[in-house]
């Protein structure tokens, strides 16, 4: 789509019960200044048998969900262009699973979606998985037991991973459109006299602390860098 079209940075709008992200994935290619556009629209199932668990990959027409946004415009964002404009779209569940008792067993562990499967909020999936990877790979280098290397791992990793399993539940750092769309139902032209500064900084804050994305747990680096006499 045209640049000035979508904004460069993720876009999010609606309520807890039904929403629009849309984000740039790129930056305007040469020439035609045009960005590759990724786009979520969510909300209810018409019905339980709408879609089918853990099935990410069901096609359906991208104007499929068009009725439900006409009139979506927000600061220059029409929702409805950015669905008219894709090329495919996927219809899933929005699922996860049940934070789990434990992910080792021996030497087998588990990392990423298969450990710790979360509502697709926050940008966290993804990102907890190279986490992951790198705390594994950490724990193996400081413990000469196989076996005793994921347990490490999982007792790092776990009370953070379930912590922040339930904080997408609630919506992750989005949470912050529910109290707008609750107190200002019919709109608003400044989103300080309804939600003040401080306290969607605090809905913020608290989400990047859970994902360990604040700026202070950044600037520390990571936590899992192998240490050198490890690697000879």
């Amino acid at each position: 789509m045209p640049a000035e079209r979508v904004r460069p940075f993720m876009f999010v709008a609606g309520s807890d019960r039904q929403k629009a992200v849309v984000y740039p994935l790129a930056g305007p290619a040469a020439g035609t200044g045009e960005v590759l556009v990724d786009r979520a629209p969510v909300r209810p199932a018409d019905s339980i048998g709408d879609t089918a668990r853990g099935d990410w990959n069901r096609p359906v027409p991208p104007t499929r969900f068009l009725h439900h946004y006409e009139g979506w415009e927000f600061d220059g964002v029409s929702v409805p262009e950015v669905l008219r404009a894709s090329d495919s779209a996927f219809e899933y569940a929005m699922v996860d699973i049940e934070p789990l008792e434990r992910w080792s067993h021996g030497r087998t562990t588990l990392i990423g979606d298969a450990a710790h499967a979360m509502y697709p909020v926050g940008s966290n999936g993804a990102t907890q998985s190279v986490v992951d990877a790198r705390a594994l790979a950490h724990a193996l280098a400081l413990h000469a037991d196989p076996a005793e290397a994921p347990a490490a791992y999982e007792r790092e990793r776990g009370p953070a991973m379930t912590a922040l399993q339930r904080a997408n539940r609630q919506l992750g750092p989005e949470a912050v459109i529910s109290p707008a769309h609750q107190r200002a139902p019919g709109g608003f032209t400044d989103i300080d006299e309804v939600i003040p500064a401080h306290e969607r900084a605090a809905i913020s804050a608290g989400y990047a602390a859970a994902g360990a994305s604040d700026p202070a747990t950044v600037n520390l680096g990571s936590p899992y860098d192998v240490p050198v006499h490890a690697l000879h």
